[in-house]
């Protein structure tokens, strides 16, 4: 829950779901000594998404099902020494946006981000109910991914 901790807005009692992700487009990923050190510290279990866009898919249906509305895309992480334009102009362009920049000392999250517009909603948590996703889902150790190397493979056909 995102509750008055930033700029006080009409956006200020909205919902975040957060997660590490990676870059549908890179191709390759490995994790930083960093990222290992303080992800371990998250859990010992880790939920790896295998299909982003079908899980995506699902979370949209699900809070359009609700009246939510629904806002998802990368964090931002700005240098809180400098003068933070681009954090700026982002807000220009929506205020919900806020909820997409964090300090720079938490780069290593490297956050995916799903911000739920519940209007008038002041509950200590939501939840949206988007199914079984064990099809498009895998259990792992946190200690194997945080070890594991990540390379797409392109399909010449």
């Amino acid at each position: 829950e995102i509750k008055n901790e930033l700029i006080q807005t009409t956006w200020s009692n909205d919902y975040a779901y957060c997660m590490f992700g990676i870059n549908p487009y890179s191709n390759s990923f490995r994790f930083t000594d960093e990222q290992k050190q303080n992800i371990e510290s998250f859990g010992d279990t880790a939920l790896l998404i295998l299909d982003k866009d079908e899980f995506l898919s699902r979370i949209r249906k699900a809070a359009q099902k609700e009246g939510y509305e629904l806002y998802e895309g990368f964090v931002r992480y700005y240098d809180e020494t400098q003068d933070s334009l681009n954090l700026i102009m982002s807000l220009l362009t929506g205020m919900q946006n806020i909820a997409f920049w964090k300090r720079k000392k938490y780069y290593y999250q490297q956050e995916f981000r799903l911000l739920v517009h519940a209007q008038n909603c002041e509950k200590e948590h939501i939840e949206i109910n988007i199914g079984d996703i064990r099809d498009i889902s895998k259990v792992l150790e946190t200690s194997k991914l945080l070890n594991a190397e990540v390379v797409r493979i392109k399909d010449n056909n």
